[in-house]
């Protein structure tokens, strides 16, 4: 019954953030009023994947890696929880941790390319460059982010310049 009761009141938590996205409200008010409701509800795993999002492109790491925490222990078999948790450690320049976050969602989804993204992105400061360079070729070139690029961009540019070094 408790887990029927908790199914109802995450599907109603959801209803209410979706019609809130699509009707316009203002996203300082979305944010305040997930708060409140996971301060209730702390077991609503798409409302930590929305506060976590909010807070990391704001800036307010501590937020974001709590409520990534959180989707991560509510969602384990979800790649999407890995990434989310794998963006806050990127933010939080702990690479290796960001690293060990993108292979678990790649164990879950080989084929998620944002896992390869993420995962490559981590590896770059780690200055695993062949093994970065390894995963953004797995993405299809129709895949690719203006990042992707970026990031395969930099790697040629280094290659180039060590052979000029020799």
């Amino acid at each position: 019954m408790r887990q029927l009761i908790r199914s109802l009141i995450t599907a109603l938590c959801t209803l209410w953030l979706r019609a809130a996205q699509r009707s316009g409200f203002v996203e300082a008010e979305m944010v305040q009023r997930t708060v409140m409701l996971l301060r209730r509800f702390p077991y609503w795993a798409s409302g930590h994947d929305f506060l976590s999002s909010r807070a990391l492109a704001a800036g307010n790491i501590r937020t974001a890696f709590a409520s990534a925490h959180a989707v991560a222990a509510l969602r384990p078999a979800s790649p999407s929880s890995w990434l989310l948790l794998s963006q806050c450690h990127l933010a939080g320049h702990q690479f290796e941790a960001a690293a060990k976050d993108a292979n678990k969602a790649l164990a879950l989804d080989p084929l998620c390319f944002r896992a390869h993204e993420e995962l490559a992105a981590a590896l770059i400061p780690l200055e695993q460059f062949d093994e970065a360079h390894r995963h953004l070729e797995l993405i299809p070139k129709e895949q690719r982010t203006q990042h992707v690029h970026s990031m395969i961009s930099f790697l040629h540019f280094r290659k180039e310049g060590d052979k000029d070094n020799i």
